[in-house]
């Protein structure tokens, strides 16, 4: 495969989870906050938003690490994060990981009892996610275009 194909290839895989990502949370945020729009959501909906966060969340954890990594059971579903995005999280969180790690397993415990146990923190945790899969889409496009 070409680099172009190779970059194109990783563009897709980049844009594909940035919106399932976006896509879930919007979904979680019209629960949590109660939306008039939340209520056309089917209850399959909202489950499969919720699961793919939290298998999210259990992917950010095992891959920062360590210990997590003999706790937490992978579901062979579970979306696949690349190596770039959680290399472009590590960074970012590197001088304050120990605490990121705990917001982690916080928001995960929380989203697996409901929507309704969500702490603002817990969204912004969500949001920071989201935006670090948006930079990552958006910084493979631009290396796509260079070529």
């Amino acid at each position: 495969m070409s680099d172009v194909g190779v970059i194109s290839h990783e563009y897709q895989t980049a844009s594909e989870l940035a919106k399932k990502l976006n896509d879930a949370l919007i979904v979680i945020k019209k629960v949590h906050y109660r939306l008039a729009s939340s209520k056309k959501l089917s209850d399959e909906e909202i489950s499969q938003s919720r699961q793919l966060l939290t298998d999210i969340l259990h992917k950010l954890m095992t891959a920062f690490s360590a210990k997590v990594q003999k706790e937490v059971a992978v579901s062979p579903g579970e979306v696949d994060l690349p190596s770039s995005l959680l290399q472009r999280i590590r960074i970012k969180q590197k001088p304050k990981i120990v605490y990121y790690l705990a917001d982690l397993r916080k928001a995960t415990e929380h989203l697996e009892k409901g929507i309704d146990h969500l702490t603002d923190e817990d969204l912004n945790l969500l949001d920071e996610m989201c935006a670090a899969a948006d930079m990552q889409t958006a910084t493979v496009f631009q290396k796509f275009w260079k070529e």
